[in-house]
């Protein structure tokens, strides 16, 4: 009988990453019938938080598995004279009995499959830890299948893919629903379980995954306590290497467990240019996004209704829209902006006089910063601090259209938002560009000091001491840089002495 290759995962033997008998690794001179490889499809520290990973109750488990499966596919094919493509793939649950399914190419009999699902018994399978697991068994008979681009009979659907089906099919508070369970029952227990699992050194990122383990399993979290104001949070950012996207994945699930997705999806597109995809935490960002999609795909698509309606000045339906989106979405600062702009219409047609409307102002423009601090948009100003806010998010929204100019708008983005009173979200992008970017792209702008100030204005001040310079004299250049961008605005233009921010720095 022949022998089977070495296990193997992502091309290093399995004996060197989970520690499995050497007996298993046999090799000789003959040519191989049966050439069998484990695949890890989960990305590598989900899957070793998850099954295989130090400490792992399920690795041992997982290990004695596995063996009889891959002596089950020897068996199964070790007389097989044609060249063929077999996979077996396992999806381990934390919650409920592993599912097994094998595929193959060219098709499998039914007596072959029934065979290889004895031999890979879900039943006696492990169960994962937190997140589900996907593995793969993947078999090469006499070299595999002649055609390489050959697919399997029949598909095998990945873990993600299964989810977005279950999504698509959902209602627009189902899909809220299912974001905030994805991200208390799995994001944030896997970030904090990956954050506890670094190096002792790495004392912010520790830390913070201390902070997350430690939340409640329901109600509303407060963001502030954790990022914002946490040091360890700031620490955590430092100790990251470039590219792994821990700390903005950190705020966009806290986001998202609060029904926040605006906020989230606002988080992930800023940072994507930064991020490397080579963690677990951008698998995570890409897993969000994938479902966001689909759910900004209806709520947009509703959104629009409601816009054409009321150019059709049939407001009271447009107004139902909005409304009914907002009972399925509260949170969101478009719906929350096109509903004010329909009641506004409306007023005015009915030549109702303006006081009437800004009242009812002053609560959506808090509902839309609720939803998204930075929206791109304000309906009215109706002080000179607001006149200016307008102008800033106006800008927000002419930012990223030539991708040429991506740092100098990520710089401009970050600039208006400490301007805009969001000081936490600017150190994020400073940071990310002075620890990514060759600092020629952004004029060699002493960004350190920057992410300081912003820190400084949340209270996080320990950090600095970490930097050499004169951080109270840089402090003092930024707060002169700041005053001077608003007197140069358009806005000082119509602001009387009287008018004059109280809020301005100094």
């Amino acid at each position: 009988m022949s022998r089977s290759a070495p296990l193997r995962l992502f091309g290093l033997p399995l004996t060197l990453l989970l520690g499995v008998s050497p007996a298993l690794a046999w090799q000789d001179d003959k040519p191989k019938v049966v050439q069998a490889s484990l695949v890890i499809v989960t990305p590598m520290d989900i899957a070793s938080v998850a099954v295989i990973g130090e400490g792992s109750p399920a690795r041992e488990a997982f290990i004695e598995w596995v063996k009889p499966v891959f002596a089950s596919v020897e068996s199964q094919f070790a007389k097989e004279t044609r060249r063929r493509t077999v996979v077996v793939q396992v999806t381990l649950h934390p919650d409920r009995v592993a599912e097994v399914a094998v595929a193959g190419s060219p098709a499998l009999t039914d007596v072959e499959i029934k065979a290889l699902l004895k031999g890979a018994d879900a039943a006696k399978a492990p169960r994962s830890r937190i997140v589900d697991c996907e593995l793969r068994v993947v078999v090469k008979i006499n070299e595999g299948h002649p055609d390489a681009n050959q697919p399997l009979s029949p598909t095998l659907p990945t873990p993600i893919e299964r989810r977005l089906s279950e999504f698509r099919a959902a209602t627009l508070p189902a899909k809220l629903a299912l974001l905030k369970r994805w991200a208390r029952s799995e994001a944030i227990p896997l970030i904090a379980r990956m954050s506890l699992d670094v190096d002792p050194k790495f004392v912010g990122v520790r830390n913070l995954g201390k902070a997350l383990q430690g939340l409640k399993p329901s109600g509303p979290i407060d963001l502030v306590p954790l990022t914002d104001k946490n040091t360890d949070y700031w620490r955590a950012m430092l100790e990251m290497a470039p590219g792994i996207p821990l700390v903005p994945a950190v705020r966009a699930v806290l986001h998202v467990a609060n029904g926040e997705i605006d906020s989230a999806r606002r988080i992930v597109q800023t940072f994507a240019p930064f991020d490397r995809h080579q963690s677990g935490y951008s698998a995570l960002i890409s897993e969000f996004m994938a479902m966001s999609d689909l759910f900004y795909k209806e709520a947009e698509a509703r959104i629009q209704k409601g816009i054409a309606l009321n150019d059709l000045g049939k407001f009271d339906e447009a107004l139902a829209v909005y409304e009914g989106l907002l009972k399925d979405y509260p949170r969101s600062a478009w719906a929350h902006y096109e509903r004010y702009q329909t009641v506004q219409t409306k007023a005015l047609q009915a030549k109702n006089p303006a006081d009437k409307v800004l009242p009812e102002w002053a609560a959506v423009r808090k509902a839309i910063l609720e939803a998204d601090a930075l929206y791109a948009s304000m309906a009215r100003a109706s002080s000179a601090d607001e006149l200016y806010d307008l102008l800033l998010r106006k800008e927000i929204g002419e930012l990223f259209r030539d991708k040429s100019k991506t740092v100098p708008d990520l710089l401009r983005f970050a600039d208006v938002a400490v301007d805009l009173d969001q000081p936490g979200f600017a150190a994020l992008i400073y940071w990310n560009l002075v620890s990514s970017v060759e600092p020629k792209s952004y004029k060699n702008r002493n960004l350190i000091e920057d992410v300081l100030y912003c820190l400084e204005q949340l209270g996080v001040k320990e950090i600095k001491q970490n930097f050499k310079g004169d951080h109270a004299a840089e402090f003092a250049r930024i707060d002169a840089e700041r005053a001077k961008r608003r007197r140069d605005s358009p806005a000082s233009r119509v602001m009387a002495p009287k008018d004059q921010p109280k809020n301005e720095p100094k």
